[in-house]
């Protein structure tokens, strides 16, 4: 850049805005949280002393039952209410003391940025060099300033951005789970809608909840449009349930848009059960909308797993299982057939059956053409989606580019709060792990918004599980080539499957990782992505330094420096580790620092290097026991 850009560059960035934004204010709502938080403790102990001591002594029978159900729905809301105002707090102190430190970073970059601008002028005349006054010493000087004034503004405007894109979607996530707030209908006492939100699967919040937040608003859509007397009969329904499942399960039912008959003849095989948490959330939720355990399943019934099998059924097996976690009538039908407790009906292989032919009933949509070539196109795949699952969510599914980094970052917000409320996200991946951006020739398909390689539905994040991926190879097939624009089997991951261990890769396939982009993706997302940086993506990093000279202990001397000085100032290092993998190292650093904010952060790329120096010093040891 000449001296002349470099002036206008740097005139430029003077006049742009600290990052906006109170962080006093922001610490007055936080506050604000806190003491709410504070009442809410006084008003638990309170509500556990009736529920303990006197509401027994009081009422008995129905009368007693039902207020009990009120009581324990209180008592298990009141901690949810506090944990999520402390959540709140502890998101609003930290984006107001990283605002607070976004501020202050940008107003270090004037200093130097004044100095260089002052510089320039001394050395040019309006865009061009001053053949009189030019100073060599000034031009680098006012480079060196520049830079660094620039870095500084740049980073203020990184560091805020992320806090914001950070506290939006917790906020978001956690004003999502306000769940009672949202039926907003006629007929339903604040009692009844606290009890009902209060239902979880198998009876334990572990599981999730019964209800999603877009079930909530959709049930009191639905109610308030009914007739005065559909909606006495729905009453009269909802007060002689068993259980608040039962009562959920109506509820949400209702919001997936079934009639009062269908409702009722659903509660007519369940009622019998209605008693039993397990036995509704097995038939009922075979697929986990909700889950905030770590624990996770494979999707099927009564042990036998949903698979598309060596089938090119990718699009048409994830949207059917998108469909029985959204209507639960539809899901009872795949388990039981319609007729629970009957082993001819009610048992895993029949299941699977009843699944498989609803997978070849949405595959068999497809257009003649189709005959020529496996798999679906993407308009079929939105299609499909709109109408075997935006049907019953009120959702309207539309395609979305996710080729560059801005576009995935523009619809990560949106999509996570459509999770956030219950709505499945199908997402298409093309080609199989996370490899170097695309060669030239390459540039064909991308034109066209297409990626080179196979395109499959990846799965449905969902509420507590936003980053939690789940893989299972499918077999492979001689397959005739497909079209540009075709998508022709699902080789590497399949909607929600179980766990399972993938193939493993040669030098040369490890080699294609982008560590950088292993990095970007897994130090945020515990889970798949998170595994495979510290397995395959720690095996390629350990080979390219080794390739390079680079020997363990220098790995875990960076491992250090990170842990104790943060992955910017380690990026910022000349060389990190001494010598040609210099450049390489810093390249890594400079990924996690996109993807890190604070100190924990920092800490598990200093437990990444460690695994990467780990690798190394078996790769050294068996080398030199090999000579």
């Amino acid at each position: 850049m000449g001296a002349g850009d470099l002036k206008y560059a740097v005139h430029d960035t003077l006049q742009l805005p600290a990052p906006k934004g109170d962080p006093g204010k922001l610490g007055e709502l936080a506050a604000a949280y806190n003491s709410a938080g504070s009442q809410l403790d006084l008003i638990e102990m309170k509500v556990e002393k009736v529920a303990s001591q006197h509401l027994p002594d009081v009422w008995t029978g129905q009368v007693g039952e039902k207020a009990a159900e009120v009581v324990k729905a209180s008592a298990d809301d009141l901690p949810r209410c506090r944990d999520m105002l402390g959540k709140g707090r502890d998101q609003l102190n930290a984006l107001a003391t990283t605002l607070r430190e976004a501020q202050a970073l940008h107003g270090q970059g004037a200093a130097p940025l004044s100095e260089a601008l002052k510089l320039l002028h001394d050395i040019t005349v309006a865009g061009a060099p001053d053949l009189i006054h030019w100073d060599d010493d000034k031009m680098h000087t006012a480079h060196a300033k520049a830079k660094d004034g620039i870095k500084s503004i740049v980073d203020a405007a990184v560091k805020a951005e992320s806090a914001g894109r950070a506290a939006a979607r917790e906020l978001n996530a956690l004003a999502s789970k306000a769940l009672a707030a949202r039926f907003k209908n006629k007929g339903l006492s604040a009692a009844d809608k606290l009890v009902i939100v209060d239902a979880a699967l198998y009876g334990n919040r572990q599981y999730g909840d019964i209800l999603t937040a877009n079930d909530v608003t959709r049930a009191g859509q639905f109610m308030d449009k009914m007739t005065d007397a559909d909606r006495e009969r729905f009453h009269q329904l909802l007060a002689g349930t068993k259980s608040p499942e039962e009562r959920a399960y109506l509820m949400k039912a209702l919001a997936v848009g079934h009639s009062y008959d269908e409702i009722k003849a659903f509660d007519d095989q369940i009622h019998e059960h209605a008693d039993n948490p397990g036995w509704l959330a097995e038939r009922i939720s075979p697929v986990q909308l909700n889950s905030p355990s770590a624990q996770t399943a494979g999707t099927g019934y009564q042990g036998v797993a949903w698979d598309q099998g060596q089938h090119s059924t990718c699009v048409a097996a994830s949207t059917v299982t998108a469909r029985a976690m959204v209507d639960l009538l539809f899901a009872f039908q795949l388990t039981t057939g319609g007729h629970p407790g009957d082993p001819k009906y009610d048992n895993g292989q029949a299941a699977k059956d009843r699944w498989d032919k609803e997978t070849n009933r949405v595959y068999d949509e497809r257009g003649w053409w189709h005959k020529w070539a496996d798999g679906m196109y993407d308009y079929e795949s939105k299609d499909v989606a709109n109408g075997e699952i935006a049907a019953h969510t009120g959702a309207q599914y539309r395609s979305v580019d996710l080729d560059s980094r801005d576009q995935r970052q523009e619809a990560l917000a949106e999509i996570e709060q459509k999770l956030d409320e219950g709505k499945p996200i199908p997402l298409s991946v093309h080609g199989g792990p996370l490899v170097r951006p695309p060669r030239p020739s390459d540039d064909d398909h991308r034109a066209q918004g297409r990626p080179a390689g196979d395109l499959q539905p990846l799965g449905l994040h969902h509420l507590g599980q936003r980053s939690r991926f789940r893989r299972q190879p499918h077999a492979r097939r001689v397959r005739r080539p497909a079209p540009k624009s075709k998508a022709s089997e699902c080789p590497s991951e399949a909607l929600l499957s179980a766990p399972s261990t993938p193939p493993s890769m040669s030098d040369s396939q490890l080699a294609d990782l982008d560590v950088g982009v292993l990095l970007r993706f897994g130090l945020p997302s515990p889970g798949p992505h998170r595994a495979t940086l510290f397995g395959d993506g720690a095996v390629t990093a350990a080979t390219t330094v080794d390739r390079l000279g680079v020997m363990p202990h220098a790995l875990v001397f960076l491992g250090e420096v990170v842990r104790s000085g943060g992955t910017r100032f380690a990026a910022a290092l000349p060389e990190p580790p001494p010598g040609q993998a210099a450049a390489v190292a810093r390249g890594w650093l400079a990924a996690a620092a996109m993807a890190v904010g604070d100190t924990a952060g920092d800490r598990l790329v200093a437990r990444w290097l460690n695994a990467v120096a780990a690798v190394l010093a078996l790769r050294v040891t068996h080398r030199e026991a090999g000579s």
